[in-house]
């Protein structure tokens, strides 16, 4: 029996073939693990199935490796060995039995660096599964994994301790739009503080006269026997008009009277 080191069909001279013969058997399998990803069913790749074996029967042989072509689909390329030289390379997309043409340019996968990735990956998996990710500290939003918080998401706690000093701040701080001002919230706390007030009483007989301005409220009683005027109204005997400015700090406008033949007591608070 022959002990060529290219024949399949013989052990070979162990001592010499080992390092070719370990390498075959490694390429075979690369093939095989390849073919099984095309398609679950493997009866769809049973011509091709059926080539291969025909040719490591007939002693030919062969190399099957996976590509990626420039728009990142993968590929199986498959060559056989025509005696002379090896044919053309037959491509296949995983999960077709119907040779296809990857676009150029293809990239030659390394099994040793996709196995590397794969354990890592299975890593990685393993330590988010138990609750721990894969990187700690703050990352970007494309390196960070997303979380959907609880709908009964309790409140989460904030601490803050330290002294903030506004004066550590440099440059401009602009407020929003309608924020209030220090002058506009002095003035408002003005208007809001109590302040004392002082009543005023006059008596005007038989006379013209007005009440002053700026006064927060005032009163006109006509206590004569006659009718008055009160701003061109006429004020009947026994009756009393009061007025108010309506809110905390406003104040009222003059308002003439005219107490001729009668007798108005006027009253008011500035």
């Amino acid at each position: 029996m022959s002990n060529s080191i290219g024949d399949l069909r013989n052990s070979g001279l162990q001592g010499n073939n080992f390092p070719w013969q370990l390498k075959m058997l490694m390429g075979q399998q690369c093939a095989c693990d390849a073919l099984n990803q095309l398609v679950d069913n493997t009866d769809t790749v049973e011509p091709l199935l059926a080539q291969i074996l025909a040719a490591i029967q007939n002693g030919t042989d062969y190399e099957a490796v996976l590509v990626v072509d420039a728009n990142g689909d993968t590929w199986l390329e498959v060559r056989i060995w025509n005696g002379t030289t090896f044919d053309p390379p037959i491509y296949f997309l995983a999960g077709s039995n119907t040779p296809g043409t990857p676009v150029a340019p293809i990239t030659y996968i390394n099994p040793n660096s996709y196995l590397a990735q794969i354990v890592s990956y299975t890593s990685n998996l393993v330590s988010i599964e138990a609750g721990t990710p894969d990187a700690l500290g703050q990352t970007t939003m494309s390196a960070s994994m997303p979380v959907t918080i609880a709908s009964d998401q309790t409140a989460l706690p904030v601490s803050q301790s330290g002294t903030w000093n506004i004066t550590d701040i440099t440059g401009t701080v602009s407020l929003p739009t309608g924020a209030a001002t220090e002058a506009t919230l002095l003035s408002v706390d003005t208007k809001l503080t109590s302040v004392l007030r002082t009543p005023r009483i006059v008596t005007v007989v038989n006379t013209t006269g007005a009440t002053p301005t700026g006064a927060f409220s005032f009163s006109i009683a006509n206590v004569g026997t006659a009718s008055g005027i009160v701003d061109t109204e006429v004020l009947p005997a026994g009756v009393t008009i009061n007025f108010d400015a309506g809110a905390l700090n406003n104040t009222l406008d003059v308002l003439s009277f005219d107490a001729t033949g009668t007798t108005f007591v006027v009253t008011w608070i500035t």
